[in-house]
């Protein structure tokens, strides 16, 4: 019998995820998470005929987005939570945000991630202070073997994008959207489980409704794209991808729920248009982004018709999520 799994009720996930919980995330995070850079992108711009700005995430200390949720969660914690520790599964970005945020606060972590994790995100976990466990073919994979950790040793599991502090804590990067570019039309969200495009999404409509949000997952994992389809999360079987950092089996009930309330659109691209995204950020803007946080790029070139009919010159705002590449898939 095959597993479906719907959507958390909207009046919880509501109550849970929410522009006050994103706003107070915002102060609480502050001395850990400066705000990230816009740059606008004149080669995009001008390739499109659109008014393209990159919103820097990959600028963050850990190079991802990921220490948003991350220092969120941590600064959240009572002190009885802190001496039990925290663990974390992770593709890689989630696993550097918790070390480097445990490091600052004195808290010791557990970090289970896939085997084929970029070295160089192991290398920057464990630098961080992090206890490292590679295992697993996947995020999913390194997820069972946290959740297992945690029932047989205890300490605190923070979850990579269910988490509603993780999720608030993310929102964050969408209240410095509308204060970078105001007028700002539509943003362009690289999406794996779930957490950033909801919400940075929760954040944004909550203020501005008008504001068009679309989702970009990669052709070998749409998760989210099938859930949303469907109403319903269920197993898929997947190929594989250089987006390793959205790389995600199944979106979270709570996910789900925002995505399916926030979201206006969700595109999928292939691997040869995230490869092709990478250069181009590299060559053209100078930018150093790594498949999750391509994608955004590699969307554009699909919806950019729709938004010149809808938009005109309105900014369009893309996350780059992340710049931790292996230098050796780079190579490649």
């Amino acid at each position: 019998m095959i597993e479906k799994t719907p959507p958390l009720p909207w009046e919880i996930t509501s109550k849970e995820v929410n522009l006050e919980e994103i706003q107070a995330a915002s102060k609480r995070i502050s001395s850990i998470v400066p705000p990230t850079p816009v740059s606008r992108s004149i080669f995009q711009s001008d390739l499109h005929s659109l008014n393209v700005w990159l919103k820097l995430e990959n600028f963050n200390v850990t190079g991802s987005f990921k220490i948003r949720g991350a220092a969120n969660s941590l600064t959240s914690l009572m002190k009885e939570d802190m001496a039990s520790g925290v663990i974390a599964a992770s593709a890689g970005n989630h696993a550097q945000g918790i070390a480097y945020v445990s490091k600052i606060l004195g808290i010791k972590s557990k970090i289970f991630m896939p085997e084929r994790t970029p070295l160089n995100k192991v290398e920057a976990t464990r630098a961080q202070g992090a206890e490292v466990i590679l295992n697993g073919a996947i995020y999913d994979d390194a997820f069972t073997l946290a959740q297992a950790e945690q029932k047989s040793s205890g300490g605190l599991l923070v979850h990579a994008f269910s988490d509603a502090a993780t999720i608030n804590g993310q929102g964050t990067a969408g209240l410095e959207i509308l204060q970078q570019i105001p007028n700002v039309g539509a943003v362009i969200i690289p999406v794996g489980g779930g957490g950033l495009c909801g919400g940075v999404a929760c954040a944004i409509k909550s203020i501005n409704p008008k504001v068009k949000i679309i989702g970009v997952q990669t052709k070998s994992f749409p998760a989210m794209k099938s859930a949303r389809d469907s109403g319903f999360i269920e197993p898929m079987v997947f190929g594989t991808t250089i987006a390793d950092g959205i790389a995600v089996k199944r979106p979270s009930p709570r996910t789900l729920s925002l995505s399916l309330k926030y979201v206006d659109e969700l595109v999928t691209v292939s691997e040869d248009e995230i490869a092709a995204s990478i250069m181009s950020l590299m060559e053209k803007d100078h930018i150093l982004a790594e498949g999750a946080g391509a994608v955004g790029i590699a969307a554009l070139q699909n919806v950019a018709a729709n938004l010149r009919k809808e938009l005109g010159s309105e900014p369009i705002c893309i996350i780059i999520s992340g710049g931790n590449i292996d230098v050796t898939l780079l190579s490649r």
